[in-house]
């Protein structure tokens, strides 16, 4: 089963996430804004999420997933 990795950038203004091979090529990204105002519980969450999504809109399974 080929293995993938998550990246994610953290910025003031946004959050950018990324699926990498195992060669350290990204295969997807995305990026969100941050809500930096809503404090960084809100932030953590939005991250969450995010990886959720990559994975789900990628249909990979989290068994294939290294590191974050």
């Amino acid at each position: 089963m080929e293995q993938f990795f998550i990246g994610v950038d953290i910025g003031g203004t946004g959050v950018k996430t990324a699926i990498v091979d195992q060669n350290g090529k990204a295969v997807f990204a995305k990026n969100i804004a941050t809500e930096p105002e809503k404090g960084f519980e809100n932030t953590i969450s939005l991250i969450a999420t995010q990886i959720k999504t990559l994975i789900s809109d990628q249909k990979l399974s989290i068994d294939q997933i290294g590191y974050i």
